[in-house]
């Protein structure tokens, strides 16, 4: 019995490129598309899926942010991987907290809102990434680029001050027993001005860990913070103040080519913890299998990516030697 079609049925749907019966290889279906785009900080992957979305119709309206998708999270790695701030200005690694008790994700969403226009106004940029406490606060991780870092701290310090006064019922108990039952505004407690916007210049130059840093969200202790339904989880303030850089690309990699190079990528990004029990004291964690299909993001040294990538394109088979043996870098890819 045939059945009307309705609007957004598509949604969801993929069509295969191939069919298993084929017996042609997938590069002669597809034809030869790999391809690497290197930049400073790292490379972005692509390979072209073996499937594709349907086209065509209504898929309706777009619906509310109920978590971070791992289109989200590859869109954030690229942004960072792919821009740098003008004028060469430094980087410094922020955390936001709003001290007391928990407030409602509502007005803490826009007390930061209110904090980024302040910032931009006063010509900084910023990469920003939500998390929650343990306690169910939100709190923020940025980058900013910025010659006066000072004034991240007044710009946070007077936000809070603007969310104005408060009465707390039942009392709110801090961490060494004080108790407060009204206070003129959140700076008011004891630690605000220490705690609730700290500044690290480790992060200069965009390397390091920080950059790290914002982009785990795969460990069990990232998954607990994740927020859900609060909306966004990452951003950019004040695009003027950051630059496209242009990439140097890699087309038309073939099938053995591409993946040497994204094998070498993944032991660079496999883990290894302290474990007495092995030969050599340690052992390997899981390795990072991210990137089989479609675009992805890896982090590493430029002369490291070089040099991975010289020796794929020179062997026709697949060498025993390790191309990032004696390089002496054991996790370059976060």
């Amino acid at each position: 019995m045939n059945q009307e079609k309705t609007h957004g049925a598509t949604r969801g749907q993929v069509k295969r490129l191939y069919s298993p019966k084929d017996k042609r290889t997938l590069s002669e279906k597809r034809g030869v598309c790999n391809s690497i785009s290197l930049y400073p900080a790292g490379a972005s992957f692509y390979v072209q899926p073996l499937t594709k979305p349907q086209t065509g119709g209504d898929v309706g309206p777009r619906g509310d942010i109920k978590g971070w998708s791992s289109a989200s999270r590859r869109r954030m790695r690229e942004y960072m991987l792919t821009h740098r701030p003008f004028d060469g200005l430094p980087l410094y690694g922020v955390t936001l907290t709003i001290p007391g008790p928990t407030m409602d994700p509502a007005r803490a969403k826009k007390a930061f809102a209110s904090f980024t226009h302040s910032i931009e106004n006063a010509g900084m940029g910023a990469i920003w990434r939500l998390e929650v406490q343990k306690r169910g606060m939100l709190h923020w991780h940025l980058i900013v680029a910025t010659r006066h870092p000072a004034d991240i701290r007044l710009q946070w310090w007077a936000t809070l001050k603007a969310l104005g006064a408060e009465t707390f019922d039942p009392p709110h108990v801090d961490t060494k027993g004080r108790i407060y039952t009204q206070i003129d505004s959140r700076m008011s407690i004891v630690g605000a001005l220490e705690y609730s916007c700290q500044v690290d210049s480790n992060c200069r130059g965009g390397a390091g860990s920080w950059m790290r840093y914002m982009q785990d969200h795969a460990s069990k202790g990232k998954q607990e913070q994740i927020a859900v339904n609060v909306g966004r989880h990452w951003g950019v303030i004040g695009r003027k103040c950051f630059y496209e850089v242009a990439p140097d690309k890699l087309h038309n990699l073939t099938d053995q080519q591409y993946y040497r190079i994204m094998r070498c990528c993944q032991r660079l990004a496999t883990p290894s913890h302290p474990d007495l029990s092995k030969p050599f004291g340690r052992c390997l964690g899981g390795r990072v299998r991210r990137g089989s299909r479609g675009r992805s993001i890896w982090y590493s040294r430029p002369e490291t990516l070089q040099r991975i990538i010289t020796w794929a394109l020179s062997s026709d088979t697949v060498s025993e030697a390790h191309p990032v043996a004696d390089s002496g870098e054991s996790s370059a890819c976060p």
